[in-house]
């Protein structure tokens, strides 16, 4: 049987010795070679991988770092934009300006409050309105206090980044300006920051020594918040070089980005990158120690070695082992930057606006799934196409003016905003709200567009619009929207040379019948009023509800007065007609005042005052008369202005004092009783007959205050004479029909009794009546 084995070619020419000497020689041959092949193809292997896994490592640091730049820049960004956003509503803006006018107008604080509260769920833990002289008009939430370290960010308004807590807290103060650029109050907000919390807190996936740190330059050294090496420290003052050394932060807080290895303020050795957090003016750090970042290398080695020194019959399955290890830490580290990168677009994608990524060409690069919702378009089919394809043709040049002028903004504007008509797939059109901010990513510039649907919240401004200038009951314009219509005329007649009118109207009868049959009565004749009124006048004109049962009419292009005269008597005969209000056939009348711009006021609170003027003096001469204001009017307005004024004072100087009058029987020539008067005498007029004082008093509300201390007075002189033994009978004390108004009258005059201890029967009550004639 032949032999399997090849053959020498001639084997005998070979000796045993020499052929084992030969063999010998290869076998120490082939374990140098192996020995040299192994240890050379390990360590160069070794030196790849090292140098391989060094490289990835320094780049998730990278990575790393710009994620949580772009996190931080995007929630500061979105935080500052969500504020301005806030300061220019136009209804907010509208209720302070109105304010600053009317600065107890429940109305108008409510709606600030109202939209404060609305705008505190939004993500804010304050929302703050003040006027312009910092008193607080509405406030939702709770200011924070206390902070450990507060820096201020470079932002258009005025930005501070707080640490309160344990916490980052952003608190952000603006003014809020009217259509002409007028301040009209301050707007304050301060929101929670949990996720760049966190950021800093909690070390991440590259070893328990990598630390977050976040700093502001101050002079010649540094600001920095606590981070997760420091637990809880703040450093209000650390220098910017430490030991003659320069920290990575000094390269970022510098406007440099990058990637070194160098000792950190703890002197260990770390490998750090730094770069700055956009234009906010703050400076951010992500280094590792390097012992740690690179502790998997070097602790292999030692192995590779001792294997490749004592184990050389198993040198690759050794170098196989020793690899292994290290391209499971690359595929680990890898997935720890893909799972950093994962949850940063999570965060964007779940996010509640719409937010899209452009090339400056206006090439869609990216779109997260809130925009394509939006724009009713499946997942990717907006990339690679066109923002035109998805704005209204009618807006294309307001977005590309926006654009412009967003281009050529000085460096410390951050974003822009403004309003959009856009298109969802199908060529639907909807009100969208876009803000457009910017950045430079690896030497690319992209912009930053986030949308979002304000379809409906156009619809609630509108009816709060709607709610603060127009009255509830009659859908008549109120006395906001007033005031605006006559300015509004003012600046026509102005600009044309015309002339106008203001018609005050003051309903007779009203409080009787709203009395006697009830507010719902009442209700639904003032809106009988109103369509009367509303069917006298031109399209031009303007009919508005001043409040209770007064109307104000303009009549716009005025040529000739006995025009208005016309008006005047066609609305007398209107509102005297019958009415009929639920089964109820009502009579009223009305009496009229009138003013004309420009002789009787150039602005709307002279024209207003004076129409009223007119209108009292139509009143004097009989129910159901027309006016026109003359100049002694307005003398008669400032005596009783005067007049007013006077009885404030007199109430707070005991000026007025009481006088009894004997009540006497006819009969028997016995007294009966003694009625309590009021009289006056003033330090400069001497003494005020009843008759001058009392109606004003009325008018103005301030007999509440004055019958109160009429009654207590008259009570406690009661006490005083049966003190003295006189007995005087009844004591009578004149009553308004205000007081008789009055929900609690029972209560107070309760009280002034249990107070003075008098007997109730030896009381007598008598309405007075001045006011009774003026409403009969």
């Amino acid at each position: 049987m032949a032999d399997p084995r090849p053959q020498t070619t001639d084997p005998e020419h070979i000796p045993d010795t020499e052929r084992m000497s030969y063999d010998r020689r290869i076998s120490i041959l082939a374990s140098f070679i192996l020995i040299f092949l192994t240890v050379g193809a390990g360590l160069s292997v070794f030196m790849v991988m090292q140098r391989r896994t060094e490289q990835i490592i320094d780049k998730s640091l990278l990575r790393s770092l710009e994620n949580k730049i772009q996190l931080f820049e995007l929630r500061i960004k979105r935080n500052n934009n969500a504020t301005r956003t806030i300061a220019s509503r136009s209804s907010i803006i509208k209720a302070l300006k109105y304010l600053d006018r009317h600065p107890t107008n429940l109305a108008a604080i409510s709606a600030v409050q109202q939209a404060a509260d609305t705008f505190l769920s939004t993500g804010f833990s304050l929302v703050q309105f003040t006027t312009l002289n910092r008193n607080i008009v509405s406030s939702a939430g709770t200011l924070a206090s206390s902070p450990q370290l507060t820096v201020s960010l470079n932002l258009p308004v005025r930005t501070h980044l707080l640490w309160v807590n344990d916490a980052f807290l952003l608190v952000q103060k603006l003014p809020m300006l009217d259509a002409t650029h007028q301040r009209v109050g301050w707007l304050t907000t301060e929101a929670r920051l949990p996720d760049l919390t966190r950021m800093i807190k909690e070390t991440g996936d590259l070893g328990k020594t990598e630390e977050f740190v976040i700093c502001r330059k101050l002079h010649t050294t540094m600001q920095c918040f606590p981070s997760v090496l420091r637990r809880g420290h703040v450093f209000r003052n650390f220098p910017l070089k430490f030991n003659n050394y320069t920290l990575p932060m000094f390269y970022a807080l510098e406007g440099r980005a990058g990637l070194i290895t160098t000792r950190d303020y703890r002197e260990q050795q770390v490998v750090a990158t730094y770069a700055p957090i956009g234009d906010l003016g703050l400076g951010a750090v992500l280094k590792v120690d390097t012992k740690e970042l690179y502790s998997p290398i070097y602790e292999r080695i030692s192995y590779v070695i001792y294997a490749l020194l004592f184990v050389l019959a198993i040198g690759l399955l050794l170098l196989y082992w020793m690899v292994n290890p290290l391209i499971r830490k690359l595929a680990f580290s890898e997935r720890s930057v893909r799972d950093s990168e994962a949850r940063t677009r999570t965060i964007i994608e779940n996010i509640n606006e719409g937010l899209i990524i452009t090339f400056d060409t206006g090439e869609i690069q990216s779109i997260n799934p809130v925009a394509e919702r939006l724009f009713d378009y499946a997942p990717g089919d907006l990339i690679g196409r066109s923002m035109l394809d998805v704005i209204s043709p009618d807006s294309y040049p307001e977005y590309r003016d926006q654009i412009q002028k967003y281009a050529a903004r000085s460096q410390s504007d951050m974003s822009t905003c403004f309003e959009l008509c856009v298109l969802r797939r199908g060529g639907r059109e909807f009100s969208a709200e876009i803000r457009i901010s910017d950045m430079l990513l690896r030497g690319q510039h992209k912009f930053i567009i986030t949308l979002q649907d304000i379809t409906q919240r156009k619809k609630i401004e509108a009816k709060i619009l709607r709610f603060a200038t127009y009255d509830c009951l009659t859908d008549l314009p109120n006395r906001s929207l007033l005031e605006d219509r006559i300015k509004q005329e003012i600046q026509i007649s102005q600009r044309n040379h015309k002339r106008f009118a203001v018609v005050y109207v003051d309903l007779n009868d009203f409080k009787s019948i709203n009395d006697s049959l009830g507010h719902d009565v009442g209700d639904a004749l003032l809106k009988v009023v109103a369509k009367r009124l509303s069917g006298c006048l031109r399209g031009k004109d303007t009919v508005a509800r001043q409040g209770g049962d007064e109307f104000i009419i303009i009549l716009s292009d005025i040529d000739h007065v006995d025009d208005v005269a016309i008006v005047a008597q066609k609305i007398l005969d209107v509102l005297g007609k019958t009415y009929l209000i639920k089964r109820y056939e009502l009579h009223s009348s009305a009496n009229l005042g009138i003013s004309h711009y420009p002789d009787d006021g150039q602005d709307v609170i002279t024209l207003l005052r004076n129409s009223d003027a007119a209108m009292y003096k139509a009143k004097s001469l009989g129910r159901h008369n027309y006016c026109f204001y003359s100049p002694e009017m307005a003398a008669k307005t400032m005596d009783r202005l005067i007049m007013r004024n006077n009885l404030h004072h007199a109430i707070n100087h005991n000026e007025f004092t009481l006088h009894y009058q004997p009540i006497v029987s006819i009969v028997s020539g016995e007294m009966l009783a003694v009625e309590a008067l009021l009289r006056w005498t003033h330090s400069v007029m001497g003494s005020v007959p009843p008759a001058r004082f009392i109606p004003v008093a009325e008018k103005s509300g301030l007999i509440l205050s004055i019958g109160e201390w009429v009654l207590e007075t008259a009570c406690r002189q009661i006490c005083a004479w049966e003190a003295e033994g006189i007995s005087i009978g009844h004591t009578v004390v004149n009553l308004s029909p205000l007081q008789f108004r009055q929900t609690d009258l029972v209560k107070r005059f309760t009280r002034i009794i249990e107070d003075t201890g008098i007997d109730p029967n030896r009381l007598g009550m008598e309405i007075t009546e001045s006011v009774i004639m003026e409403d009969p």
